[in-house]
This record gives C-alpha cells, sequence and structure tokens, in this order.
C-alpha cells in the first residue's frame, strides 16, 4: 500500500552514473572562521591597519627598516667579496685542523 503511494521515493533522483553537481564557490567577502586554525587564516584575520595606525613600534619598525637597508647592504657586499672569502677559509681550515688534533 506504501508503495502505491510513492511517499518514500525520491522524485528527481539522477542516474546512478552521473556526477554530483559542483558546490558553490564561497563568496569573496564571506564571513571569517571562528577560530583560525591554520597559521593562514590567522594571517588573513589580522587586524594590520589597526595595529599600524595605533602602535608606534609598527611604524617606526618599517621606517627604520628602510633607513637601515643601505647599511644591510654595504656589509653583506663587503662580507661577499673573494679576498674576505678566502680569509675566511683560511680561518675554517685553521680552526678544523686544530680540532682534528684535540680528538686524536
Amino acid at each position: 500500500m506504501l508503495s502505491k503511494l510513492n511517499v518514500f521515493k525520491r522524485k528527481n533522483k539522477p542516474p546512478p552514473t552521473a556526477r554530483p553537481p559542483p558546490a558553490p564557490a564561497a563568496p569573496h567577502g564571506s564571513r571569517p572562521m571562528k577560530f583560525p586554525y591554520t597559521f593562514t587564516a590567522k594571517v588573513v584575520q589580522f587586524p594590520f591597519k589597526f595595529y599600524f595606525k595605533n602602535n608606534w613600534i609598527y611604524r617606526y619598525y618599517c621606517f627604520a627598516f628602510v633607513a637601515c637597508l643601505p647599511v644591510f647592504l654595504y656589509i653583506q657586499r663587503l662580507s661577499n667579496t673573494p679576498s674576505n672569502k678566502e680569509k675566511w677559509a683560511a680561518i675554517q681550515r685553521k680552526e678544523h685542523e686544530e680540532l682534528a688534533h684535540r680528538f686524536e
């Protein structure tokens, strides 16, 4: 009797070989996670603008980085000269020889 009423039958049942429709893409302005589990989610939800506006250290960090960049580049260029590399290799060789004799 129930089979005659078609109560338990699905009406728009897809054929067994058909794939399910793709899930709709989340809109760009979707709501944030309740708790950001991944590092990327934490970075995305961090209020950078608020901290930059209301905390002096973030602003001065940016200015100090830009001001110190020429000094860092100068030191890096000096440390990578061929003469300095040879000098460093000699120091390392001498240190290795001393350690090799110490543990024999």
